[in-house]
């Protein structure tokens, strides 16, 4: 029985690693499944987060007048415009500085669908990497739609590692403006770079390969 071999076992076979098109719609079949169930567990968890209601949580602040701020044995004394809802504590150093906030049914659920955010998002991943391990077991690696999975999966990672972290810091920032607390603190929210981004351009590059690709070869098709 003869296969047809995509760019991928081309490639492998230089390196004595054989891949046959059944063993790439293997992953591709398993892919899909796992990525199914990652969306709709995700999505279920989702639900569930911002159904929970109202409750507290702690997340690291920054203090905006950090000169005049002073702690002792953890309790702020400075600024001293701590509003009903949250309670703020320090260390003796003056860092670490830790609020309590009540919550509201919809500031707690950024905070608590983060992880099933994330999953919802390697979910997607992984279905839009099946549709394309097909393309490649079919031995048409330059298929008009692989681009278009590759961005997708470039915008799932993206949004996974750079917007899901956010959440969080949003949420408090909601917090602390509804508090009217937001002129003595504010959310710490990191550093704004990953190195995924690297990953996300990577994704990006190969997709455009794959289009241009595409286009040598329905100008090759065209003057056969």
């Amino acid at each position: 029985m003869t296969y047809r071999l995509s760019m991928a076992p081309r490639v492998a076979q230089r390196f004595g690693v054989h891949l046959r098109p059944h063993v790439i719609r293997l992953f591709a079949f398993f892919a899909q499944r796992i990525g199914l169930l990652c969306v709709v567990f995700g999505l279920l968890g989702v639900l569930s987060a911002f159904g929970s209601g109202p409750g507290q949580e702690s997340f690291p602040i920054r203090v905006e007048r950090s000169d005049s701020a002073t702690a002792a044995d953890g309790a702020l004394i400075n600024p001293t415009t701590v509003r009903t809802g949250m309670t703020v504590d320090a260390t003796s150093t003056g860092t670490g500085w830790t609020a309590t906030v009540q919550l509201t049914r919809v500031e707690r659920g950024l905070v608590t669908a983060r992880e099933d955010l994330l999953t919802v998002c390697v979910g997607f991943g992984a279905l839009w990497g099946a549709f394309l391990l097909r393309a490649f077991a079919d031995g048409n690696p330059f298929h008009s739609k692989n681009p278009r999975w590759l961005r997708r999966m470039a915008l799932a990672l993206l949004v996974s590692t750079h917007v899901v972290p956010l959440l969080p810091p949003l949420a408090l920032d909601l917090a602390l403006h509804r508090l009217r607390a937001n002129a003595d603190f504010g959310p710490s929210w990191g550093w704004p770079l990953h190195s995924s981004l690297l990953f996300v351009a990577l994704l990006l590059l190969l997709a455009g390969a794959l289009r241009q690709g595409r286009s040598l070869q329905d100008d090759v098709a065209g003057l056969v």
